[in-house]
């Protein structure tokens, strides 16, 4: 048992040291929830980088790693970050240049990607646009409702699809981890 722990340990210190080493090497803006930045962006500071592609890798994989090592940690706050980053890069490519043009488009964008990350962790497109509503905090203007609504939808159906695609023959709410322990190992207290 005393191997089994080790291994364990060691296991999560390696995906854990790997998810700082990603972050802090391809970029470390990656670094945190990105909740807070995202609210001073769609406030109206201009935070270089901060939505590259380049962080967009970082986070990502960073976010990977950190949860294969078991850390208990939260996704809303880098699945935003990261939605609002690939935002930002769609917005770069030649078909919707001109949407990044206009400052008012492009925070009307970045809300609805806020809101299409809230939509895809929890699935909770609701949630999603109450969320875009609270990062904005100083207006929010009533037209823009229905299109963070469609698209945190958007978000939760794709999401689960994909992930139903995935699946094996457990139900959706069952934990698949595999682990080192047999039943008989665990002494559960009731």
């Amino acid at each position: 048992a005393a191997e089994r722990s080790l291994v364990w340990i060691a296991h999560g210190l390696f995906w854990g040291l790997l998810a700082v080493f990603v972050t802090a090497r391809i970029s470390p803006l990656a670094a945190g929830s990105g909740i807070p930045e995202i609210k001073s962006i769609l406030s109206g500071n201009v935070l270089y980088k901060y939505l590259s592609k380049r962080t967009l890798c970082a986070k990502v994989l960073g976010l990977t790693c950190a949860l294969a090592s078991g850390l208990p940690l939260g996704k809303e706050g880098p699945f935003i970050h990261a939605s609002c980053c690939l935002c930002e890069a769609m917005l770069s490519l030649p078909l919707f240049r001109p949407l990044k043009a206009s400052h008012a488009t492009r925070m009307q964008m970045l809300m609805a990607a806020c809101a299409v990350g809230v939509g895809a962790n929890f699935g909770a497109p609701v949630g999603g646009v109450l969320l875009a509503i609270e990062l904005t905090s100083t207006y929010f203007l009533v037209s823009i409702y229905w299109k963070c609504f469609y698209t945190a939808v958007v978000g939760a159906v794709l999401s689960r699809t994909l992930y139903m695609s995935y699946k094996t023959k457990t139900y959706i709410g069952s934990a698949t981890f595999q682990s080192f322990f047999e039943a008989e190992d665990v002494e559960a207290e009731v």
